[in-house]
């Protein structure tokens, strides 16, 4: 597992329409932003990802109110094991 780092805008859009990846992390709200545009990208692609949010699930969109969500704050232990939840890979492997 790699990480394509940190993108806001117009980059984390078109990295999630061209590039490669096995998983994706999205916070819902990073400065102000909401993130929906990249996930919507990242689904038509089939690519897994998990929302970081400090919101209930109530507070997304209908169309992601089953999307997997690590609520904030949360620790290293608690992301690698939603990560291999979602791409369904054992921890310790």
């Amino acid at each position: 597992m790699w990480s394509w780092g940190r993108f806001r805008d117009w980059d984390a859009l078109e990295a999630a329409a061209k590039e490669s990846c096995d998983a994706a992390v999205l916070d819902v709200n990073l400065g102000g932003q909401r993130v929906y545009a990249v996930a919507k990208v990242l689904a038509e692609r089939r690519v897994p990802f998990i929302f970081v949010t400090g919101y209930s699930g109530e507070a997304l969109p209908p169309e992601y109110a089953e999307q997997p969500r690590l609520g904030k704050p949360f620790t290293a232990q608690q992301l690698i094991r939603a990560l291999s939840n979602l791409v369904e890979v054992p921890i310790g492997r």
